[in-house]
């Protein structure tokens, strides 16, 4: 069986739900918590959903922990009968509660892929310092000063934590002008701007690359992440160097790491700058149509190896 953690908005467990089948899927949607029943104790651990169906410790599993906590803070639903003044202690205790949980399957080796207990998980300042041993790497900082901070010509800002404001957005890299001013007391996380002819993203998966290019003349902003809501972007299979596939593999293992989106970007001379790893990324957009095995390869981690395969077409 196998156990995913993550919230009801979450699109890769849809997909996966399709490829696999209920009867070897469990989903657990950490958003809408207290519909479930969950208990851990001295034996056993439980987790019941709304339909009756429930998963416990006594059963083979494997547990994929997908992005559970992104925006629960935020958008985590109540019941009736919790204060407002009790709501943040409440997700505070569920967020332990699922943490315990996950520490437990760890100690078993049922956690695949992505392990967010370990201490470099989510760290920005650690993936830029071990990147610059095998990569290129962007002059980069992070601070808060007392003082509004004059941004310096040909720098971007952008978050050093993918978490969202209390109103569920999020802060997207965003170039600065050239004096502007930073507004004291925020935390600030600031990168040199590279100037970039393509995004390069590789999907790495136990030892394994899967490689994509996105032209930039396909986007106007400096995130591509800011416009995939309202327009197809074009990713195209690339084949890697042997170097730079030695140089992800190098890293990822220094890194400690079996999975991750590693994104870079390509200048107007070739050259490759390494930006960051996002050890839990989504990735499920860049095989849309099951053409290049990355469905089949994750899942094989976790020891599903048939599929209930479909052809989604394609459109001219």
């Amino acid at each position: 069986m196998l156990l995913i953690i993550t919230d009801s908005k979450d699109g890769l467990s849809n997909e996966l739900a399709l490829l696999i089948g209920e009867q070897v899927f469990f989903r657990f949607n950490l958003d809408l918590w207290y519909r479930y029943e969950f208990e851990i104790n001295n034996e056993y651990w439980l987790i019941k959903d709304p339909t009756g169906r429930q998963i416990t410790s006594k059963q083979d599993l494997k547990v994929l922990v997908r992005k559970p906590f992104q925006t629960f803070f935020s958008d985590a639903d109540f019941p009736n009968n919790i204060a407002d003044s009790q709501k943040n202690w409440t997700l505070n205790q569920v967020q332990q509660f699922v943490n315990e949980l996950c520490l437990i399957e760890k100690h078993k080796n049922n956690i695949k892929l992505i392990d967010i207990s370990q201490p470099t998980y989510l760290s920005k300042s650690v993936q830029m310092n071990v990147g610059a041993k095998y990569f290129n790497v962007p002059k980069w900082k992070m601070f808060w000063n007392s003082q509004n901070y004059k941004a310096e010509d040909g720098y971007c800002v952008k978050s050093a934590r993918s978490s969202a404001f209390g109103n569920g957005n999020f802060l997207f890299t965003k170039s600065l002008e050239n004096n502007s001013y930073l507004e004291q007391f925020y935390p600030w996380f600031i990168q040199k701007t590279v100037n970039a002819e393509f995004d390069l993203t590789v999907l790495f998966i136990n030892g394994d690359c899967f490689a994509f290019t996105l032209n930039r003349n396909q986007i106007m902003d400096l995130d591509w992440r800011r416009e995939i809501y309202s327009k197809e972007l074009k990713w195209e299979f690339k084949t890697l160097s042997k170097e730079l596939t030695e140089s992800v593999k190098e890293f990822m293992n220094e890194m400690n790491l079996k999975f991750g989106r590693l994104d870079f970007l390509i200048d107007y001379n070739n050259k490759y700058w390494f930006l960051e790893v996002n050890e839990n990324g989504e990735w499920g957009w860049l095989d849309e149509f099951y053409e290049f095995g990355l469905y089949e390869k994750f899942l094989s981690e976790f020891g599903i190896n048939k599929l209930n395969t479909f052809i989604r077409q394609r459109t001219s």
